[in-house]
């Protein structure tokens, strides 16, 4: 069976945010913003030991009324985050964010540093990608599989800061030469926890997923 490993969707020039734990918030959010990422790799001892993504800024910094400015990185990023390599296939990927129930996955390379973070629309978009190049009954088994997915690691909750394992959802998947389908966002209105897209495969079957969102 084929199955592509995650450095087939990392691009040649992956944007990676690193900060340090005593990094203020504000400091974090100003690189983020500079590379256009919703994710920051918090470094401890040159090995990946946390995680801070827009949401928790949102959730676990604004919504608290702490000072971006004088908070540090430590104080609110996700400890430990599961990690993938490159050589990890991408289903794999997307059954270890299942069973974590989180939304961004570092990837490391071969000597452990990390190369890039991905999330869960861009993972989902390319397993749909590698089963449809393997047939439709491959595509309708993925289709289950993905809602599946949604339906238990997605399911809605409250925001919990001594939750070390979840993650925001991103609001956009980029489009990889795979050609597979443009994704549609539903996002609901305030600050909801849920949202929805769609996925066109290469039959031109419609895939929708609802999911509810959790902060990392």
């Amino acid at each position: 069976m084929f199955r592509p490993s995650l450095s087939t969707i990392i691009s040649e020039n992956p944007k990676v945010v690193t900060v340090a734990p005593s990094d203020m918030v504000l400091t974090a959010s100003k690189k983020m913003l500079e590379l256009k990422v919703s994710s920051a790799v918090v470094a401890i001892e040159n090995k990946p030991g946390g995680i801070l993504t827009s949401r928790d800024i949102l959730m676990r910094v604004i919504a608290q009324n702490l000072p971006p400015e004088s908070t540090t990185v430590e104080k609110v990023m996700t400890q430990s985050p599961e990690c993938a390599t490159v050589d990890t296939p991408i289903l794999d990927a997307l059954h270890t964010m299942h069973d974590g129930k989180f939304l961004h996955l570092p990837v490391l390379d071969r000597d452990g540093n990390v190369v890039t973070v991905v999330d869960v629309l861009h993972i989902t978009h390319a397993a749909i990608a590698t089963v449809g190049n393997s047939g439709a009954a491959g595509s309708e088994a993925t289709s289950a599989m993905m809602q599946r997915f949604w339906d238990s690691a997605m399911s809605i909750g409250p925001i919990d800061d001594d939750d070390d394992s979840r993650s925001e959802g991103s609001t956009r998947v980029v489009s990889e030469a795979t050609d597979i389908g443009r994704p549609a966002f539903f996002p609901a209105s305030g600050l909801s926890n849920t949202f929805g897209f769609k996925i066109q495969d290469k039959q031109g079957r419609m895939h929708r997923f609802n999911c509810g969102m959790h902060a990392h």
